[in-house]
């Protein structure tokens, strides 16, 4: 019997700082994205905004990664559906303005993860404390595990090599009831 599919929607940042650097923060991206590669049964989803976001952002060694996962057939695109949570964070009463900005700027990766296995990996830690806000009001953000391989890159590879380390604290829910990936 095949492995379940691991799908992943990874952020642009993981891509742009993605290179043959040894700098932490490049050589934290590098790692992870060959450790996806790496594993068989995962596979990248996006979307257009996301799609040309890493197009935008691209490094040379993220356009071989990429080429190579669509060698190995395992990118999945996602259509846009009607049903988004824009308007969940646009009429939130605790979010400030700001905050309501900035979420709204990554709000196609919380899109895709809902499409996907709900899992996203990502530098920016600060939309992440804005998605665990909202998920207060939320259970279906709850559920979506927002990982950060830059600051927590032994611990994030360790999960993609076992599949039973997950952090609790991954996922966008500060009560963290929800432990099944």
């Amino acid at each position: 019997m095949p492995k379940k599919r691991d799908k992943w929607v990874i952020d642009a940042d993981i891509v742009r700082s993605a290179g043959k650097s040894e700098h932490p923060r490049s050589k934290s991206c590098r790692l992870f994205l060959q450790e996806i590669k790496n594993q068989e049964n995962c596979y990248l989803c996006m979307d257009s905004t996301l799609s040309l976001e890493w197009h935008k952002h691209k490094s040379v060694f993220s356009i071989r990664w990429y080429a190579s996962m669509v060698a190995k057939k395992r990118i999945i695109h996602i259509k846009e559906s009607p049903f988004s949570f824009e308007e969940k964070i646009k009429n939130s009463d605790n979010l400030t303005k700001n905050q309501k900005k900035a979420a709204l700027k990554d709000v196609h990766l919380i899109n895709i993860a809902t499409k996907c296995n709900k899992k996203i990996a990502s530098g920016d830690d600060t939309a992440k404390n804005i998605y665990i806000i909202l998920s207060n009001n939320n259970t279906e953000l709850k559920k979506i595990i927002w990982l950060n391989p830059i600051i927590e890159h032994e611990a994030v590879i360790s999960y993609l090599k076992n599949k039973h380390n997950l952090n609790r604290s991954w996922y966008l829910s500060q009560s963290n009831r929800f432990f099944n990936v």
